[in-house]
């Protein structure tokens, strides 16, 4: 036992710090703890004094703090290794809470390249990144607003240092703005912005895009021409800025910008991943086209038109067909009958894997179901703008046309929809999703697909309410405010 001079591990002496052992100790003023007890036996027998019947067995006093690292922290390490850990190396509350949130939002490559991975520069970003920047400002946020019931290292409740250092990713992106500093368009810049907007979906609840971030988008874009296609530890944060900015698009009907058109023209488009951004941005294009398109306009040029989405929809079904491997999305056919499909659907039964109304999942990998969910909501977004060229027609054959992209919508929401237990980690191949990497990532990518079916004029009714339950469930006990 110890005698706070002499210790028998003598670790205190060798470090020259106090021993913590000892220090729960010390107000009682135990020294050889043991002995003292056994002397006092000894003594109490010799006098025949001691009554076993009488006396109740000593009470043990509170256990020493133990200030070793739990195996938890450093599984690597052995017991006698754990001990000898400086305490520099213990991380602040707020330290911990941003390792987290790079567990939580970042994705690396996997499925042998198959999947790219998500936001993975974010790391290398923040820690090369000015302590009063937007990106760190934004990360912190992020990070702290995940932890909101919990109190920092200060006291202060995190949820408060979230919409703290929210108001100031915002004040700094707007003094970048307005005082034309120079590096506006850098990629620590860039990511900053796409947070704060993850932010506000997430932690705000907010039900719409922000018109504001998608100038800035484009402004990023368009001032970065297509170098970050040649830069590697570039291209992952344009390629997702890109992807948000045609999400905006094609909910409103909007031109690509030429810069997005002059990127996607340069894509290596056999990669399956590459094939749906291609595929996405002629989607978009010919969205836009049937949007500017009257019923005053000439029946030659909308009968062009029309033939042109009818021949890329026609092009995407036989090349999905086709694709093999794990790019491969399992989905409903469009001629299965419908009495395989959803006919009342309940949040339980979504996130339920025994239901009976399930179906299978786009794909067991997060990134994968994102882009395809991506794809079928850019394909309900033109099957949509189809119908509309075709209504006013009085053929057969257009309202037989109508009715059947009207039943593949309807496909395509459900398998949008089939996809939400997985990215909500309620179902997979094994339970190691429950904790997987990149679990806040996934949620994100429901919350975009979402907002891609409530904005759908011809999804089904029960659909939308699926989607404003699954809505709420992911974002109500996340909300700060």
């Amino acid at each position: 036992q110890c005698d706070l001079g002499q210790p028998q591990c003598a670790r205190c002496i060798k470090r020259k710090v106090e021993c913590s052992y000892a220090g729960g100790l010390r107000e009682r003023e135990f020294v050889f703890r043991d002995h003292n007890e056994f002397a006092q036996r000894k003594s109490e027998i010799a006098r025949g004094t001691r009554k076993a019947s009488s006396r109740s067995p000593p009470k043990p006093g509170p256990a020493p703090e133990d200030n070793t690292p739990s195996s938890d922290e450093y599984p690597w390490l052995n017991e006698l290794a754990r001990s000898e850990i400086p305490p520099s190396l213990y991380n602040s509350l707020e330290q911990r809470a941003i390792d987290r949130f790079f567990l939580d939002w970042v994705l690396y490559p996997c499925n042998r390249g198959s999947s790219p991975g998500y936001m993975k520069e974010l790391p290398r970003l923040y820690e090369s990144a000015d302590e009063d920047c937007v990106l760190r400002r934004a990360v912190e946020a992020m990070a702290f607003a995940a932890q909101k019931d919990r109190k920092g290292s200060d006291g202060v409740i995190f949820s408060t240092k979230a919409q703290n250092q929210y108001g100031a990713a915002l004040a700094r992106m707007q003094t970048k703005i307005t005082s034309g500093e120079g590096g506006f368009a850098d990629d620590g810049t860039l990511a900053g912005l796409l947070l704060i907007e993850n932010f506000e979906m997430m932690y705000l609840a907010r039900s719409g895009y922000v018109t504001a971030h998608r100038s800035a988008v484009k402004h990023f874009i368009s001032n970065r021409g297509t170098e970050p296609l040649h830069l590697r530890e570039s291209y992952g944060i344009w390629r997702t800025a890109h992807h948000r900015l045609q999400a905006y698009q094609i909910l409103i009907r909007e031109s690509p910008e030429a810069q997005q058109i002059a990127w996607v023209e340069r894509l290596q488009i056999e990669r399956p991943d590459l094939r749906i951004s291609s595929d996405i941005m002629r989607m978009n294009m010919l969205c836009a086209q049937a949007r500017t398109t009257s019923a005053q306009d000439d029946p030659n040029t909308k009968d062009q038109l029309i033939q042109s989405i009818s021949d890329l929809l026609s092009n995407i079904d036989d090349w999905t067909s086709k694709i093999n491997g794990i790019w491969r999305p399992k989905r409903t056919s469009i001629y299965d009958t419908l009495a395989q499909e959803f006919q009342t659907l309940h949040l339980a039964d979504i996130l339920d894997p025994t239901s009976a109304h399930q179906t299978p999942t786009t794909g067991q990998d997060v990134w994968l179901t994102y882009m395809w969910n991506f794809h079928f909501a850019s394909q309900i977004a033109l099957r949509e703008s189809l119908m509309e060229l075709l209504a006013d027609s009085a053929r057969t054959q257009d309202a037989a046309r109508i009715e059947f992209e009207r039943q593949v919508i309807r496909v395509l929401s459900g398998n949008i929809i089939a996809s939400f237990p997985f990215l909500l980690a309620y179902s997979g191949d094994s339970d190691a999703y429950v904790q997987m990497q990149g679990k806040s990532v996934a949620r994100f990518f429901v919350v975009l697909s979402i907002w891609n079916l409530q904005n759908s004029k011809w999804t089904p009714g029960e659909y939308k309410n699926v989607a404003r339950e699954v809505s709420e469930f992911v974002t109500e006990g996340q909300r700060l405010v």
